[in-house]
This record gives C-alpha cells, sequence and structure tokens, in this order.
C-alpha cells in the first residue's frame, strides 16, 4: 500500500474457527473504534466489511468479515495490514504531545543546528518501541531511530520539522538495517 492517504489501523493476526473468523491486533485508540470503521482495506486495497467482532483482550478482537466464510479463506489474509481512507478517520482531539503517525512521514529532520539532515519515510513499530525510519539526503542511505530516545526532540508543525541530535544520527548511520524491500 503506497497509498499516503490512507491509515494502518490494524494487523490479521491469524484464522481464528472455521467460519472464516480472524483474530487481529488494533492499532486504534480503542478497539471499539476499529469495529466501527466500514469499509477496511487490506494490502491489496482489497475493501473488507466487518458483519460481526468481539473484544478477546485489550487490543485483540475477533471479527467476522463479510465474503469470508471458512478458514481457508481467512488464512489466506494472515499477516495483512488493515487501513482505512484519511477522512474516515474519526477526529478526535489529541493529548498533549500526541501526534498521528500519518503526521509524521514527509517530516524534515533536522539536526541541533537547523540543519537538514533527512527526511521521515516511515513510522514502524516491531513490538520494541516506535521507529521513524529517514532517508538521509548526504548519501541517500535510509536508517531507523527510535522514536521515544530523548535525543529526537521538538516537532514544529508549522515548518513541517522534526529535530534530532547529530550523535543520534551518526549512531545509527553506523549499523543501517533494511527491513522492507
Amino acid at each position: 500500500m503506497a497509498n499516503i492517504n490512507l491509515i494502518c489501523i490494524g494487523v490479521i493476526l491469524d484464522a481464528h474457527g472455521i467460519l472464516g473468523e480472524v483474530k487481529i491486533k488494533t492499532f486504534t485508540q480503542t478497539p471499539q473504534q476499529f469495529l466501527t470503521y466500514k469499509p477496511i482495506y487490506n494490502d491489496h486495497d482489497q475493501p473488507l466489511i466487518i458483519s460481526k467482532g468481539r473484544f478477546v483482550k485489550d487490543d485483540i478482537i475477533v471479527v467476522k468479515f463479510t465474503h469470508i466464510n471458512s478458514r481457508n479463506d481467512s488464512e489466506t489474509l494472515k499477516g495483512q495490514q488493515l487501513f482505512i481512507q484519511s477522512h474516515q478517520l474519526t477526529k478526535l482531539p489529541l493529548a498533549s504531545g500526541e501526534i498521528l503517525y500519518q503526521d509524521l512521514i514527509n517530516l524534515i529532520v533536522q539536526d541541533e543546528q537547523h540543519q537538514d539532515i533527512g527526511k521521515v519515510i516511515g513510522v514502524h513499530n516491531y513490538g520494541a518501541g516506535d521507529l521513524l525510519e529517514i532517508k538521509l539526503f548526504d548519501k541517500g542511505e535510509e536508517i531507523f531511530i527510535p522514536f521515544a530516545h530523548p535525543d529526537v526532540g521538538q516537532i514544529d508543525a508549522a515548518v513541517n520539522t522534526i529535530s534530532v541530535q547529530s550523535h543520534l544520527i551518526e549512531a545509527f548511520k553506523a549499523t543501517p538495517r533494511k527491513l522492507h524491500d
């Protein structure tokens, strides 16, 4: 999914039962929100409509999509991310210091001297915390830095920037990692 107007709201963990249900980890503020979005899109831009859902725990729900009627059908969805269009997003007031992942994409990364050093091209969470994927301007390499690190500083939405201490960039530049093709 390359559409910047899509927001990832969950991922299908596994098939559940024999009637085509799936277990989903939700990324919404509350799991109840997840069930209100129609349609939801999978990795292949296919719309999926929720016919019913139930809560298993905290951010895990079991959902039945219309037209997915067997375990075999639901197993083909395993691992797929689920998206909504940005206009579907419920506009909830954000607490001070909160920002949507989508609003981090395309921020210009500046060092402590306000020099432009890169651009945020992705935000990921593989279980150990949020990572900013940054494409550096000097050599075009991509690095990942922890978003919660104390040296990742102020976001200035007015000028579309995020500050990152240069020593943090250098530390992660020394060990670049490519998490996807």
